[in-house]
């Protein structure tokens, strides 16, 4: 089978109504995925086969203190899918509109024990860097 790979622009969210049901934490919402598409920092790209949605890779648009940087925000292929390259066809997309838009860099977080990530962000060049410190989180809503 051909899997596809496509950065979604405005008017695209509709390719979204297709998601294979255990990509996303929850069911897409066509509303926020307009939001996302269409807020020019976001950039999300999409792994399509057979009309169904088997991929993402989420990129933001930063712009720290010197040139713009490409963060990778989120990465997924649904299991079924996996394991068949998509996700690094989904990284390398990723890091290619970087280069294509000028970024300085792209980077990417990840858990240590996400083994699997960190593969596969080596195989697509990403170098490990062991000085990153560590990641807080800030829940900014109370949970209900």
């Amino acid at each position: 089978m051909t899997t596809r790979i496509q950065m979604l622009n405005p008017g695209d969210e509709m390719i979204l109504d297709h998601v294979s049901a255990d990509l996303f934490d929850s069911e897409a919402d066509i509303d926020l995925a307009a939001e996302l598409i269409n807020t020019p920092r976001n950039h999300l790209i999409v792994a399509v086969e057979n009309g169904l949605v088997v991929g993402m890779c989420f990129g933001v648009h930063y712009v720290p203190d010197k040139r713009p940087e490409l963060c990778i925000n989120e990465l997924c292929v649904a299991p079924a899918y996996r394991r068949r390259g998509i996700g690094k066809r989904l990284v390398n997309a990723m890091l290619e509109f970087g280069r294509l838009n000028d970024f300085s860099r792209a980077w990417a977080l990840t858990g240590k024990s996400n083994t699997a990530t960190i593969r596969l962000f080596k195989s697509a060049g990403g170098r490990q860097r062991t000085d990153a410190g560590t990641v807080f989180t800030f829940e900014l809503q109370n949970s209900r």
